[in-house]
């Protein structure tokens, strides 16, 4: 056999198991200082980022190993974490972890292929050990605001991403530890003046303006909360998600021309984010804009995660513009392919109860309470039928 072509069957051999191997090595940096650190169990995922389907799965006490079946199929890998480490230090161990392993496979690799008198073969499978950690790396080592989406729908971002928001907390660590403070014991001016004086001094971020929101919201000032969003919003590297829960804060405070356009920059910083269009659907469908709702959610049907909530939404949008059967149609079929959903029994109760049938309203309304208290805008609806009924209207 020719040399250059038994190298080149070697080669394509070893690059799938040194990715394999470069994927375990790397979330097993992230996994031990995790193990080490914590008293919770981990699970590591290798070659998708988060479950799929017909998962394989191995666990060793406190750590589980998952991954596809089907190894044509694997794509990144991730340690299934808590939303918030213990401390920042744990959390910069943690997430350093990942790159300072992989860092670690591309010098053993060298060694082999430099420093090691091996067989041609061996060589060769260190040269791909050096090149597929050295790329893991830089790839994760760089900050990258580009999300990562999970099988859950939810979001992540690289380790080099994490490390930058983890240092910025160590940073300010003092002020970020007095405003979380002011916000536990109500002092909600108290937290929101801290915030404004980090954002004017340049040292806030999209995190502090999102607080600075929140602590004027939840104070009842509403003017303030706008005010802050209108001077800062634009200035801060705001990413799509994060304009998506800007948006969420207003909207959920009846600041709804401001949380459209929240939701509108999170659609043109990633057209891939689907809360942020859902949550534009229903803030027009809030603002009387049934027609552009219904044009949001009819692409959103067929979404795993939030498909149910784009029917049902569509359907109420429907009867609003005086299609009761259509719309009917897609609320009664929103309640059958998901009864767990809340907007799926609170947008059948607002259909009945714009029919002034308040009976046939209370039950969906009362459901939706069962399922999530904070369901928005149940409160508008609950007691108003409550009382048309005892009214006798």
């Amino acid at each position: 056999m020719d040399a250059s072509l038994f190298f080149l069957l070697l080669f394509v051999y070893w690059f799938p198991v040194s990715r394999i191997l470069t994927t375990a090595i790397h979330e097993l940096g992230h996994a031990l200082p995790a193990l080490l650190l914590t008293p919770a169990p981990m699970t590591v995922y290798l070659g998708a980022y988060g479950d799929t389907t017909q998962d394989l799965t191995v666990s060793i006490g406190r750590l589980s190993f998952r991954a596809p079946r089907n190894p044509f199929r694997w794509k990144g890998g991730m340690l299934s974490a808590p939303k918030a480490w213990p401390s920042v230090a744990v959390g910069l161990a943690v997430v350093s972890g990942g790159p300072l392993f992989s860092l670690l496979q591309a010098l053993l690799g060298g060694w082999i292929m430099l420093g090691w008198e091996a067989s041609p073969a061996t060589r060769l499978f260190g040269m791909v050990l050096l090149m597929s950690g050295a790329a893991t790396f830089f790839y994760s080592i760089v900050p990258n605001k580009t999300p990562l989406y999970l099988t859950n729908g939810n979001i992540t971002y690289n380790d080099g991403e994490q490390l930058r928001r983890l240092f910025y907390s160590f940073r300010h660590s003092k002020v970020l530890a007095e405003i979380q403070q002011d916000c536990t014991d109500g002092q909600l001016h108290s937290a929101a003046e801290k915030c404004e004086q980090l954002l004017a001094r340049g040292r806030g971020n999209a995190y502090i303006l999102q607080i600075a929101v929140a602590a004027h919201l939840e104070n009842g000032d509403a003017a303030n909360a706008v005010r802050v969003t209108d001077a800062y919003a634009a200035r801060l590297d705001f990413r799509s998600e994060e304009f998506n829960d800007l948006g969420l804060r207003l909207a959920l405070t009846e600041c709804l021309p401001q949380a459209l356009t929240c939701f509108q920059q999170a659609k043109i910083l990633d057209p891939r984010n689907t809360t942020a269009r859902v949550n534009h659907g229903f803030c027009l469908l809030c603002l009387g804009r049934a027609e552009e709702a219904i044009a949001e959610f009819t692409p959103l049907i067929s979404d795993k995660i939030h498909g149910v909530y784009a029917l049902s939404n569509r359907g109420l949008a429907q009867t609003r513009l005086g299609d009761t059967e259509a719309g009917r149609s897609d609320l009664e079929a929103a309640l059958q392919l998901n009864d767990q959903e809340p907007y799926a029994h609170l947008n059948l109760g607002i259909f009945y109860f714009e029919k002034q049938d308040y009976a046939r309203a209370l039950p969906f309304f009362e459901q939706t309470q069962a399922l999530n208290p904070d369901t928005y805008p149940l409160k508008k609806y609950l007691d108003p039928a409550r009382n048309a009924l005892q009214a006798g209207t």
